[in-house]
């Protein structure tokens, strides 16, 4: 199987670049992995320090990476570097302002995994989720560097634990230790005999508190607002429409929807159906409208912080968005049935402190009142208290 997976690296190698002709995200990764040995050689000459390196998939591992990146940041001697295999995430975070380095992943080849090792020359490397890359952690083994894996996060049907791929088991078995995000993870390892284990919970519930912290109202939203409730609809699809359309005609109250997505067929879809829409790039004093529509990125979190009630989008497509941030003001929270691919959900569901629907006449069932003046706020709080702290615990064990 390693030798399959060799070809399978090569021949990816001379594929990738016609179907980039297709895909702009596919041709940006590539013109991004292109440069990548010249950028980190430069960054190199720049520097004498030692070096942790983190790797993550793409913006969502980043997230959950954040707080330990933060830390490292602050608190170690190391300078920090990040690299990512997807656009997604470098091209938000390439300026990241608690890091000094970033690039593109290169392609998991022998060859290149040697040169990145030759380059960077890291002393430590975090792993983040499972973006697992055979050739690159192995090599980085082999020099003894040490390398973790955090917020690690399995599922029995996963291809790492398939029969006949043994080689994936023995290349998560060079971590020196793997942090689990929850414990089935935590569980489904130690059957399979890993012994280099540790619970750490989920690092983004210190990244959403600390986030709490440091933010405030926005006036914007305040003026809009009004003094009435406010219901927001974050991070939402066109698969989300219908129960936006009807939560919005249930709903007695000023309303904000932000789109995941702040440009393209959703957002059209959005100014098409509520033709009394306030759109916040160009929002100054007006606040007669019912709907204000985000088109910007940047302000959902502290827009959360306004809310009586909150729907977050995503939970009839591919699964849920980002729950921990308007859980941190301790709101209610409406989501769809796609949630248990995801521990927060999962467990907040679990103590009765979210609600879900899971078709759109279940919307005929929710006393919107009843969650408005009596949410579960003490309850999801609790939740935050008990399941922070775990960042300063994984830091002090990677940085010795």
């Amino acid at each position: 199987m390693n030798i399959l997976y060799q070809i399978v690296v090569f021949l990816s190698g001379l594929l990738l670049p016609f179907f980039g002709i297709l895909n702009p995200k596919i041709n940006q990764m590539l013109k991004g992995r292109s440069r990548a040995f010249d950028d980190i050689k430069k960054f190199k000459n720049s520097t004498t320090d030692d070096i942790v390196w983190f790797h993550m998939a793409s913006l969502g591992e980043f997230e959950q990476a954040r707080p330990l990146i933060d830390k490292f940041f602050h608190e170690s001697d190391k300078r920090v570097v990040l690299s990512f295999f997807s656009p997604s995430g470098y091209e938000i975070r390439k300026t990241y302002d608690k890091a000094d380095f970033c690039f593109y992943l290169p392609a998991d080849s022998i060859s290149n995994a040697k040169k990145l090792i030759k380059y960077l020359n890291p002393k430590i490397v975090i792993w983040v989720k499972y973006d697992i890359w055979h050739n690159i952690i192995n090599i980085i083994s082999k020099h003894h560097i040490p390398i973790f894996l955090v917020c690690a996060d399995f599922r029995q049907n996963q291809y790492y634990f398939k029969s006949g791929l043994g080689f994936f088991k023995r290349t998560l078995m060079s971590f020196n230790k793997i942090f689990c995000l929850n414990v089935k993870t935590h569980n489904l390892l130690k059957d399979l005999g890993f012994k280099n284990l540790e619970l750490s919970g989920d690092l983004r519930i210190d990244s959403v508190i600390e986030r709490k912290n440091e933010s405030s109202a926005l006036e914007l939203i305040n003026r809009f607002q009004n003094g009435e409730k406010l219901l927001v609809f974050g991070s939402t699809h066109q698969s989300d429409a219908d129960i936006i359309r009807k939560l919005s005609y249930k709903f007695e109250g000023k309303i904000i929807i932000a789109p995941h997505q702040v440009n393209g067929k959703h957002l059209n879809w959005l100014k098409a159906n509520f033709s009394d829409h306030l759109l916040l790039s160009i929002a100054s004093n007006e606040t007669e409208s019912r709907i204000m529509i985000v088109d910007t990125i940047g302000t959902l979190f502290d827009i959360y912080r306004n809310a009586n009630l909150v729907y977050i989008g995503g939970g009839f497509d591919s699964g849920i968005h980002n729950i921990l941030e308007p859980g941190v003001f301790g709101k209610s929270i409406i989501i769809g049935p796609k949630f248990k691919k995801f521990t927060e959900a999962v467990e907040l569901k679990k103590r009765g402190l979210i609600s879900v629907i899971k078709k759109l006449e279940d919307i005929d069932h929710l006393d919107l009142n009843e969650l408005v003046l009596s949410p579960n706020k003490h309850g999801i709080l609790a939740f935050f208290d008990e399941n922070s702290g775990h960042t300063q615990n994984v830091y002090n064990t990677i940085n010795g």
